[in-house]
């Protein structure tokens, strides 16, 4: 139940304006991806305090200006099991192989329970939206301005391990991959579900530079995650019909795409300048394409509704064909599509990390040195990750910490299963599921663009519980508690940046 009472205490002293308390979390989301995305997807150490900072800041804004703050037993959880891994990923220092590189893992989840808690109290009832709508802008801003270097520019100064792929501005092909998927998913449902005509359109348009990406980044991880999310969305769904109908839209778009970007031959070692320019051109007249033919999803809709049940079987069969097809980056060779490159070796190595400490693990961070001592570099060259965020996890803080990262990555998905009403629940779900598919076969945890666009999808789909489930508002008490953690922690996250004996140098 609601403590109003207490409610109203902390809220005579300064109350936003409705609008801008909405938008508020959308508009830190979107400030702090695009900060990251810029800075090498956020990889590298010098950004987490920053980003740390800045959310612990709006967080203690929230509080102290009086900001109604109500969250609900499933968010008090969720932040809970944020907390919780964090402070299990600092004891893990305690017996760390290499202390240094776990404080780093410290800092860098830090940054996670902090955007998590940021977002969950500056967000209200109608926030979702708003914090949705800033996850899409980003990759569709990162995206494209990578694509400009890569296709306008003809930025081709070829990565050591990347060679012509599509890395930049995150600095990693699939990374930029996934993130593209990502902003697939919530395209499909924002083309259909966005409050105007306009914004339907724009995201409709985004599928053509989304799908440019998916294939110059030659991230088969991120393609079967695009195919796991789509399918999460539309079992989800309880219009699915309407997704569906969009689906048959910008399918043949991101279709076309794809065959223009495989006809031009720029992730191999050669590459003509005129080719990449004339497929910038085809990606632009792409869009058009789809923001123009994004109102036809309703007709497919009406279609599909009066059709016979033969043919709806029919077209199911065949729309689950095409996703597949339409998200296979692999030239056209579907035996490559499923195969794992150097994984099995990585994941090798973190097997036999856990073996060597079955109980604790060898603390966070630590599966580079093991792949140092037992990785087959000559097969792989260096690695610090196991491309499997699971099994790292394992290896690294153990069976404990793996029960605890588990916890806090599922929650979310309970949520969803209470909100399968609300019209973009379903496509924020999606994209989380496919982050969750992605991070089994790569190292998205260590990107915090992608994790922070992943968990404010999941912190939005939190926040629509809100209307379902009862809240309570923070306490005197609860307000100064959270207050002093607030601060407390943004105080280790500038001493750690600032004191290399705290774990101030990064990958």
């Amino acid at each position: 139940m609601t403590d109003a009472p207490a409610a109203d205490r902390h809220g005579e002293l300064i109350r936003p304006a409705p609008g801008l308390r909405e938008g508020l979390a959308g508009l830190a989301v979107f400030v702090a991806l695009i900060g990251t995305g810029f800075e090498s997807g956020g990889f590298f150490s010098g950004s987490w305090a920053a980003a740390a900072v800045g959310f612990l800041w709006l967080a203690a804004v929230a509080l102290l200006l009086g900001a109604r703050v109500e969250l609900t037993t499933l968010e008090f959880a969720w932040l809970g099991l944020l907390a919780a891994f964090v402070v299990w990923t600092m004891l893990s220092v305690a017996w760390s192989v290499h202390r240094a590189v776990s404080l780093l893992e410290v800092r860098r989840n830090l940054v996670y329970l902090a955007a998590v808690g940021a977002i969950l109290l500056l967000s209200t009832r109608r926030s979702p939206s708003y914090v949705l709508g800033a996850v899409i802008a980003v990759p569709a801003v990162v995206v494209t301005y990578g694509l400009a270097r890569y296709l306008v520019a003809f930025e081709r100064r070829p990565d050591e391990f990347q060679g012509n792929l599509l890395f930049r501005p995150l600095g990693y092909a699939n990374a930029v991959g996934i993130l593209a998927g990502l902003g697939t998913i919530l395209a499909v449902g924002f083309a259909v579900r966005a409050p105007s005509k306009g914004l339907r359109a724009l995201a409709a348009a985004s599928v053509a530079p989304f799908a440019a990406a998916v294939w110059l980044t030659s991230s088969r991880a991120s393609g079967i995650a695009v195919v796991v999310g789509v399918a999460t969305m539309l079992v989800l769904d309880r219009e699915r019909l309407q997704l569906v109908g969009a689906l048959v839209i910008l399918g043949p778009v991101a279709a076309a795409v794809f065959a223009l970007s495989a006809r031009a031959h720029l992730t191999g070692p050669t590459a003509a300048e005129n080719r990449a320019r004339i497929l910038a051109v085809g990606i632009v007249l792409a869009a058009a394409v789809a923001a123009l033919v994004c109102p036809a999803a309703e007709t497919v809709r009406r279609r599909i509704v009066r059709a016979s049940r033969r043919w709806k079987v029919a077209a199911g069969a065949f729309l689950a064909l095409a996703v597949v097809v339409v998200a296979v980056p692999a030239h056209g060779r579907v035996e490559r599509f499923f195969t794992t490159g150097y994984r099995p070796a990585y994941w090798h190595v973190a097997w036999r990390e856990f073996t060597a400490h079955p109980w604790l693990g060898s603390g966070a961070g630590t599966f580079g040195d093991y792949w140092t001592r037992y990785g087959k570099l000559t097969l792989a060259g260096g690695a610090l990750d196991a491309h499997n965020l699971y099994l790292e996890t394992l290896a690294e803080v153990g069976p404990v910490g793996l029960v605890v990262l588990a916890s806090l990555l599922t929650l979310p998905l309970v949520a969803a299963l209470k909100v399968r009403s609300h019209p973009l629940a379903s496509a924020a779900t999606g994209a989380y599921v496919a982050f969750l598919a992605h991070a089994a076969l790569d190292w998205d945890w260590e990107m915090p663009t992608v994790t922070l666009a992943a968990l404010a999808c999941a912190a939005a789909v939190v926040v629509v519980n809100r209307g379902r489930l009862p809240t309570r508002a923070l306490s005197s008490i609860g307000r100064a508690v959270a207050v002093a953690l607030t601060v407390g922690l943004a105080v280790f996250a500038l001493v750690a940046q600032l004191g290399p004996g705290l774990g101030g140098t990064g990958p």
